[in-house]
């Protein structure tokens, strides 16, 4: 075999190689879980403040995305 035969048929075993199905399926599963919302579940909590008493209900009703932050008085 000559060089000019063996580098072209080298090139197309590469390229075989990077094409199997083992790549292709890691893309789509990526895809699959980026398409999936995520639903996160409000733990059940009442807050006391000088506006009256907030419940997890009250945040959950706008469906709005809050944050929150609890500090321990320990």
């Amino acid at each position: 075999m000559n060089k000019s035969f063996f580098l072209p048929l080298l090139f197309v075993i590469i390229a075989l190689a990077c094409t199997t199905e083992e790549n292709i399926v890691v893309p789509k599963q990526l895809n699959s879980v980026i398409e999936e919302p995520s639903i996160e579940k409000l733990p059940y909590f009442e807050l006391t403040t000088t506006d009256g008493k907030i419940t997890s209900d009250q945040f959950l009703v706008d469906s709005k995305p809050e944050f929150l932050l609890f500090i321990s008085p320990n």
